[in-house]
């Protein structure tokens, strides 16, 4: 997901330009970096304001400025191997999850923590001061991350999976 990033968000731009958005209040990630670096809370990550609440709990401090950047990817790549691990497990246990090889997966992470529960819990804007650009880049980030991750999935579970599903099905009959 990370990797595609940038592609992603070069083609959202060009989306928005056409679309004649106003992209001027939507931080790059450069931008969100940055602030987060020097304390602005406006355009501070979701993840840097999670690894925050974290340490001011558990430690009772802020996270020094020039580690913040790292805490938030913790807690990003945390998020997304808590979240691999969720549907590995689902794959199991209702197999349905797996139709269209993670991309349902990712598809329902991006609507229900990207655009419900970032914004319930006060981490986020919401989803209507976001130009649809800024959607899109979001939704397909997670759906190459929703294929990645049944990809792994299935190289775990030997010969791109499909071995292994067959003998899963007829284990269960």
């Amino acid at each position: 997901m990370n990797q595609m990033s940038p592609v992603l968000e070069r083609v959202g731009r060009l989306v928005g330009e056409s679309a004649g958005e106003d992209r001027s209040e939507v931080p790059s990630e450069n931008q969100s970096r940055r602030a987060g670096e020097n304390g602005s809370d406006d355009s501070v990550s979701s993840t840097v304001k999670v690894a925050q609440a974290v340490s001011r709990t558990v430690a009772g401090h802020d996270i020094p400025r020039d580690l913040r950047p790292a805490a938030g990817n913790v807690v990003h790549y945390a998020f997304g191997a808590l979240n691999g691990a969720v549907y590995g497990a689902l794959a199991v246990i209702a197999p349905g999850v797996t139709t269209g090889r993670g991309l349902l997966f990712g598809a329902g992470l991006w609507a229900t923590a990207d655009e419900m529960l970032l914004p319930l819990g006060g981490l986020s804007k919401p989803p209507t001061r976001y130009p649809a650009s800024t959607h899109f880049v979001a939704l397909a980030g997670h759906l190459v991350y929703g294929l990645t991750v049944d990809a792994v999935r299935r190289a775990m579970r030997g010969t791109g999976g499909h071995r292994a599903e067959q003998v899963e099905r007829e284990r269960r009959c």
